[in-house]
């Protein structure tokens, strides 16, 4: 291996041009610069150094988590059955508008039963298109369906606050069409009711900051339900919402489980 050049050297020197004296004083004093002198700087993340040194990172993240939500086990989900338009006030869930995207590669989807399933949500911290978006979630994660949007939906028929965002902006979710190709799925709230549209994932358009992206929380196995006689029991999820340091430990699996042993009957 090659001596440092005076070139090299130089390079260093003019890191420090307009660093006041004492701070290069601390520095020197610190021993860091002999340590990374010494180290193998390949294996260090230079963000995760920053933060020790409270520096923003330089690639800042560009989802900030908000919480996860439980939806229950469904039966099989019949798409054109529960999307459908309908404002009134007898609707289950009110629905003013159904993209052509949506129509196209949605309504003829049916999807099979599914155990019940945690999904966490994000506030977009700035515009992006759904390649930088789901890069970030993870292949592992990216995926919803139809039915948990749906079940969201339900909590919220007539624009209440509640996990999915009710001032126009969009809640964004990564689904597969009838095809099977994936699709971006946005659900927004208009006054009337919600407007469901899709759009390609390959879609150059970004979307815009402040929208909420939901992925899957496949850290968490599904929530099996309790059985005794004609009782049926949900297994306890977490709150709806959390604050974000608990919605980020939660998605690195640091909560194993939520275990409730119920006395029955007294306790139902």
């Amino acid at each position: 291996m090659k001596d440092g050049t005076l070139k090299q050297a130089s390079k260093i020197l003019s890191l420090f041009e307009d660093t006041p004296s004492d701070q290069v004083q601390a520095i020197l004093a610190s021993g860091l610069l002999a340590d990374l002198r010494d180290g193998n700087v390949a294996a260090v993340s230079r963000d995760e150094f920053r933060r020790l040194l409270e520096l923003l990172p330089l690639n800042p993240p560009l989802l900030e988590p908000i919480g996860t939500v439980g939806i229950a086990a469904t039966g099989a989900f019949v798409a054109r059955e529960r999307f459908a338009i309908d404002a009134s006030r007898k609707a289950k869930v009110k629905i003013s508008y159904l993209g052509d995207n949506f129509e196209a590669w949605f309504l003829d989807k049916v999807e099979a039963s599914a155990q019940g399933v945690m999904l966490r949500y994000a506030r977009l911290i700035r515009s992006a298109p759904d390649e930088e978006i789901r890069r970030e979630i993870g292949a592992e994660h990216e995926e919803t369906t139809l039915a948990a949007i749906y079940a969201l939906m339900e909590r919220q028929p007539n624009g209440e606050s509640g996990v999915l965002l009710t001032d126009g902006r969009a809640n964004i979710f990564y689904v597969r069409g009838a095809t099977g190709t994936l699709r971006a799925v946005y659900a927004r709230w208009d006054g009337d009711g919600w407007l469901m549209s899709a759009c390609s994932v390959s879609d150059p358009n970004r979307w815009n900051d402040g929208n909420r992206v939901f992925s899957r929380n496949s850290c968490v196995s599904p929530a099996p339900l309790l059985w005794s006689g004609s009782f049926v029991l949900e297994s306890l999820y977490p709150a709806a919402e959390h604050p974000a340091n608990f919605g980020q430990l939660f998605g690195k699996c640091d909560i194993l489980a939520v275990i409730y042993c119920p006395q029955f009957p007294g306790d139902l």
